[in-house]
Order: structure tokens, then sequence, then C-alpha cells
């Protein structure tokens, strides 16, 4: 598996690791948002689920990979008192941006490759079942959060 894999991995479902560096913290909170959004909308995220300092480690991770359009999408809803249209128009405005998650999975691959010192060594362990990708995690994150949607 590949390293930036198992950093991605360890964002998504370990917060970035025992002891994160700055790139761990951006891209963890980054997922944590684009998991939300992806489940019910920008406003869903930004209201609903993020809390203030992960709305703040989210917004770090969209502009570490080049998002600064999305950081500023989320900072504007969270002083927003949305009605249909605008979260219409707010999570279009995402889609656009983000129309899928290889967007992100391209974006944070390219950074990771040029700037691999902004995250925390992996620490080696030997034995045990070895991680999926990048691609399989995501689908397992959506999934779950399918099935957590259904359930409500």
């Amino acid at each position: 598996m590949k390293i930036a894999d198992q950093v991605w991995r360890r964002a998504s479902l370990d917060s970035g690791g025992e002891r994160p560096r700055g790139g761990d913290s951006a891209l963890s909170g980054l997922l944590l948002a684009h998991g939300a959004i992806m489940n019910g909308g920008v406003f869903h995220a930004v209201v609903d689920v993020l809390k203030p300092e992960q709305l703040t480690a989210a917004c770090d991770g969209f502009r570490l990979l080049g998002f600064d359009n999305i950081a500023e999408l989320l900072k504007l809803a969270s002083t927003t008192m949305p009605n249909s249209a605008d979260e219409k128009s707010f999570n279009a405005r995402y889609g656009q941006s983000i129309p899928d998650d290889s967007v992100l999975v391209e974006h944070f691959e390219r950074h990771f490759a040029e700037h691999p010192e902004l995250y925390a060594p992996l620490e080696e362990k030997s034995g045990g079942p070895q991680a999926p990708d990048v691609a399989k995690n995501i689908k397992a994150m959506q999934s779950a959060a399918l099935e957590w949607k259904r359930r409500r």
C-alpha cells in the first residue's frame, strides 16, 4: 500500500494519528466535513455536524489542498441563515469544485508528494491485515453514511 494511502487512512479513521502534524489535522478535518457534506449538504455539515474547531480544521484542509473557494463557502455558510434556495446554491457550488471523491484524492496525493514533511511519519507495525487503499476507504465511508442516513 502506498504511503499516501496510509496517511489518508490515518486521517479518516484515526483523526490524523496520535501525534498529527498540520497536514494530518487539516486532512482529517477536511474528510470529516466532506463526509458530512456528502451525507446531507453544506448546511447540514456546518450547522448540524461540525463544531467550530472542526469547521476551522476543515477550512484549513480545503485551503491546504487548494480549495480556497470551498473554505470560503463553508465560512459563509456558517454565518448564513439557510433557506432552500441557499442550500441548493451552496451544494451546487461545492459540487462544481468537488464533483466526486477522486478530486480530493488527486489533490491530496499531489500535495503529499510535494510536502510530505507536513504529515507525521507512519508508525511501523508488523503483521496484521493490510489496510485498504484510499478508494476502498471512501467506498466504505460512503456506504456507512448511506446506511446511517437510512436509519434516521
